[in-house]
């Protein structure tokens, strides 16, 4: 293998971020615990963009609660918040992972893609997520107007949620 194409494979991986579970690895029973989300902002400017990320912080606050994954990992049974009236549309990655298409629907009937949430089992105690959404987007879902200069106003949250005790949650 030349030093170039070394590197590059080194540089892929540095990229891709942890390592996901091999494929077919499952989560461990027990309690699991939500560790907050991380948020920021891209192209929303200086006033709407601190707002979003608390927002987004808010939205990720801790939870806990018992799982039973029934042997395989699948996000559809997380209960992952994503809105009133909100469509997913899963796809199962090839390692470890889950990608949902998220929409919703304007007051006047468009269906309207708004972003997308990245579900992976890094091991069997951690998942991580990370979600792109797209302002614009869900201001017109909810009916209202989008602000000048927000049109490619962009939240990005990461979050963790990890296995925290063998037994069933309070």
């Amino acid at each position: 293998m030349s030093r170039r194409a070394a590197l590059g494979g080194a540089l892929a991986a540095a990229l891709a971020g942890p390592a996901a579970a091999q494929d077919g690895a499952v989560p461990r029973d027990g309690v699991w615990e939500s560790r907050g989300v991380a948020a920021r902002t891209m192209g929303c400017g200086p006033e709407l963009g601190p707002a979003l990320e608390a927002l987004g912080r808010a939205m990720g606050a801790p939870r806990r609660e018992a799982r039973a994954w029934d042997g395989a990992f699948d996000p559809r049974t997380m209960g992952l918040s994503v809105g009133e009236g909100t469509e997913v549309a899963w796809t199962r990655e090839e390692v470890g992972g889950w990608t949902g298409a998220l929409s919703g629907t304007t007051p006047e009937g468009e269906a309207l893609p708004y972003g997308r949430v990245e579900v992976e089992l890094i091991t069997p105690d951690t998942i991580e997520t990370r979600t792109v959404l797209d302002a614009a987007a869900l201001r017109r879902i909810g009916g209202r107007p989008v602000a000048p200069g927000t049109e490619a106003c962009t939240l990005l949250l990461r979050g963790v949620v990890a296995r925290v005790d063998d037994a069933d949650a309070d």
